[in-house]
C-alpha cells in the first residue's frame, strides 16, 4: 500500500508548473521538429512559383572574351599571333510555350497542396497535444478512484479478518475478501503506471515539466459550442484536391509537348582586334526568331500524355478516399460529442446523489449506526460517479476538438473558448 502511495507522489512530483489546454497546444507546436522541417518545406516551395515565372521573362546574358592565340603556319613555317577581346550580349525571350503555362500552374497548385498538409498537420498535432493533456486527467482519476477502491477492500478484509478470528465469519468470505483487497492494490499499481505513462507522452508533445489544469465544477456550465455541420473546409481534403490539380497540369503539360514551341533571340557583339593579323572578325548585330515543331520521338510524348491522365484518374480516386475517410472521423467525433453532451446531465445528477448518500453514510457512522465498510463503500460509489463524469466530460471537450479539426476549424483561439 505504502509503495502504491510511493509511486503515485513520484508520478505527481515530475510535473513542473499547471498549463492550460491552450497552452499545451501552443507547446505542442512550438516543440515538434517535423512541423518546422515541413514549414520549411512549404516555404522552399514558393520559390519554385518564382522560377516558373521566370521563364516568362526574358533571358539576358553578357560574354566577355579575350584571345591571345599563337598559330604555326605551314606555308611559312612560322608563328603568327592573333590577339582579340570581344563583348557580347544576348537576349532570348519566349513567344509561345504552353508548357512553361502549365508547370508554373503545376508549381502553385503544389505549393497550395502543402500549405493546406502543413495546416492539416498542425491541427493534428493540436488535436494530439488536447489528447494527451485529458489522457492525463483520466489517468488521474483513475489513480484516484483505485485508491479509494483499496480503502473500501481494506477496510472490509480487516472488518472480516476480526470477525474469521472471532468465528463469526467463514474462511471463503474472509478469502475472497482478502483477493480483493490484494487485487484492489494490484489495480492501483496498474493505474500509477498508466498515469506515468500518460505523464511521459505530455512531456514528450509540451517539451517540457508542465501538468494540466485540474477540471473542478466545470460540468455545471456547458457550452453551446458552434454547429458544424459539414468538412468543406478540412485540410486534408483541400490539400488532396489540390494534388488533382497538380495532375491535371501535368496531364496539360505532357499534351503542350506536341505543340510548337517560338523563341526570339537578339545579340550583339562588340570586336576588338588587337594586331593586324586579326582579320576575319567584325561586330555582329542579329535578330533571330526560332519555330520549333516536334514531328517524331518515337512514341515517348505520347506514352508521357497516356501516364500523366492515368495519375490524374489516381488523383480523383484519392479525392474520394479521403473525403470517405474524413467524413466518417468527423462523423463520429461528432456522434460522440453529442452523446457526451447529452449524459452531463445525467451524471451531474448522480453525483450530486452520490454525494447526498455519502453525506447521509457519514451521519449515520457517527452516531455509530453504519459500519466503516459501508462509509468507504459509499466513498468508491462517489469516486466512481466523479470518475465517470470527469471522463464523459473529457470526450466531450476532445470530441468537439476532433470536429473542429476535420472541418477545418481549429485553432489557438478557438482552443481558449474552451472555458473550463
Amino acid at each position: 500500500m505504502k509503495k502504491t502511495l510511493l509511486s503515485l507522489a513520484v508520478a505527481v512530483c515530475c510535473f513542473g508548473d499547471t498549463i492550460s489546454l491552450q497552452k499545451a497546444c501552443e507547446l505542442a507546436l512550438e516543440n515538434e521538429p517535423s512541423l518546422k522541417s515541413y514549414s520549411l518545406q512549404v516555404e522552399a516551395l514558393a520559390e519554385d512559383i518564382t522560377q516558373a515565372k521566370s521563364r516568362f521573362l526574358p533571358q539576358i546574358e553578357a560574354t566577355a572574351t579575350y584571345l591571345d592565340r599563337k598559330s604555326l603556319v605551314n606555308y611559312s613555317n612560322k608563328y603568327e599571333e592573333e590577339k582579340y577581346d570581344s563583348y557580347s550580349i544576348n537576349l532570348r525571350q519566349s513567344i509561345y510555350h504552353p508548357e512553361y503555362y502549365a508547370g508554373f500552374q503545376k508549381s502553385k497548385y503544389r505549393f497550395q497542396a502543402e500549405k493546406y498538409g502543413l495546416e492539416y498537420e498542425k491541427q493534428d498535432l493540436m488535436t494530439r497535444a488536447a489528447e494527451a493533456y485529458l489522457n492525463v486527467l483520466k489517468a488521474q482519476n483513475t489513480v484516484e478512484v483505485a485508491k479509494f477502491y483499496i480503502e473500501s477492500n481494506g477496510a472490509n478484509f480487516k472488518q472480516l479478518e476480526k470477525m474469521y478470528e472471532l468465528e463469526m465469519a467463514d474462511k471463503m468470505k474472509y478469502l475472497q475478501a482478502k483477493v480483493d483487497f490484494e487485487n484492489a492494490k494490484i489495480e492501483y499499481a496498474n493505474q500509477t503506471n498508466n498515469l506515468n505513462n500518460a505523464i511521459m507522452a505530455f512531456k514528450f508533445i509540451t517539451g517540457g515539466n508542465y501538468a494540466p489544469l485540474e477540471i473542478n465544477d466545470a460540468h455545471k456550465t456547458v457550452q453551446n459550442f458552434e454547429n458544424i455541420e459539414n468538412i468543406e473546409n478540412n485540410f486534408k481534403i483541400k490539400q488532396t484536391n489540390s494534388y488533382a490539380d497538380v495532375a491535371k497540369s501535368e496531364v496539360k503539360n505532357a499534351l503542350y509537348q506536341h505543340f510548337p514551341k517560338i523563341d526570339v533571340s537578339v545579340s550583339y557583339t562588340d570586336f576588338n582586334p588587337n594586331n593586324s593579323n586579326v582579320t576575319d572578325y567584325q561586330n555582329d548585330k542579329s535578330i533571330r526568331a526560332e519555330l520549333r515543331l516536334p514531328i517524331y520521338n518515337g512514341g515517348a510524348m505520347d506514352s508521357y500524355h497516356q501516364k500523366t491522365k492515368i495519375l490524374y484518374s489516381a488523383s480523383l480516386q484519392d479525392i474520394e478516399g479521403t473525403k470517405h475517410k474524413e467524413t466518417i472521423a468527423f462523423h463520429e467525433a461528432k456522434m460522440k460529442y453529442e452523446a457526451a453532451l447529452a449524459s452531463i446531465k445525467n451524471y451531474n445528477e448522480a453525483y450530486e446523489s452520490a454525494q447526498l448518500y455519502l453525506h447521509a453514510i457519514s451521519q449515520g457512522f457517527e452516531k455509530g449506526l453504519k459500519s466503516k465498510v459501508e462509509l468507504e463503500d459509499a466513498k468508491s460509489k462517489l469516486a466512481e460517479i466523479k470518475f465517470k463524469r470527469n471522463n464523459n466530460f473529457y470526450d466531450y471537450l476532445l470530441n468537439y476538438i476532433k470536429i473542429l479539426k476535420f472541418s477545418g476549424n481549429l485553432t489557438i483561439k478557438k482552443t481558449t473558448l474552451l472555458k473550463y
